[in-house]
Parts: C-alpha cells; structure tokens; sequence
C-alpha cells in the first residue's frame, strides 16, 4: 500500500471525521447498551422467573417482534401456538427454546375447567392434558393425565 501512497488506517479516521463517525460509534454503544438492559429484562422475565412448560413441538404463529437471547432461545412479543395438547396464547411474550420447551410468564395462576390463564396469557388444554407444579418454585407444567 505504500507504493500507492495509501495509509488505510489515516485514510479511515479521515473518512470516520467526514461522515460523523464519532457520533455514529456512539449511538450505536447506546443501542448495544439498551439492547442488553432489555435482554436481562427479559431473562428474568422468561428464564429466572417463573414459567410455564410444554412438552415437544408444534404450528407456533408469531407476528414478529423476536429477540434472539442467547443459549438457543428466543423471545417473543406475542404467540400463538396449537398442538394436540390444545392452544397457548401469549400477548405479553413467551421464551421459544430451540430443545422444543415453552416457557411463558405467568402470574396469578388460575383454573377454570380446561382453561387456564395468567397475566397476559390463556392456555385451552385438550382432553387428557393437566397442569402440574414444576421443579422449581411458582413454575408450572402441562403433562399427559
């Protein structure tokens, strides 16, 4: 590069100063960091706090709105999911796990027949599918009767 009379890294910050690269570095570390305060929001929401398990996979609708969290799992603003166990509906988000597991958050468990529901999500199981406590504390789990 010498011999063109180029020096790549003088020639970058000349270019980094012409179109605002200082601003530009800057907005995108506070992006990053807005994005990691909302990735540990949502971790415990989803992963630390308590949820409600599925068994295997199934025809999962989602609108959009996914945020790739890390370990295989994503999270979802809204869901939509069917199978042979009956039907999730989540509209304020659930953890897809790649393994095939669901993890909704919920609160204020309540039953009424074959529905079950929480803040913000309904669970329609099919006959021959219950919901059981979990393994860890305030967490849940739907299981073959």
């Amino acid at each position: 590069m010498q011999a063109l009379n180029i020096h790549p890294r003088a020639e970058a910050a000349k270019a980094a100063a012409r179109y605002g690269g200082a601003e530009i570095l800057l907005s995108e570390e506070k992006r990053e960091q807005a994005r990691q305060a909302r990735l540990d929001e949502l971790r415990k929401t989803f992963v630390e706090g308590p949820t409600l398990l599925f068994p295997g996979a199934a025809t999962v609708t989602i609108p959009g709105g996914g945020v790739a969290s890390g370990d295989r799992n994503d999270i979802f603003r809204s869901f939509s999911r069917l199978r042979d166990l009956g039907k999730l509906e989540a509209e304020k988000g659930c953890l897809y796990r790649v393994t095939a597991v669901l993890a909704v958050w919920r609160r204020r468990f309540s039953s009424i027949k074959l529905l079950f529901s929480g803040d913000g999500w309904k669970l329609y199981l099919s006959p021959g599918w219950t919901v059981k406590e979990g393994e860890r504390m305030g967490s849940y789990e739907v299981v073959k009767e």
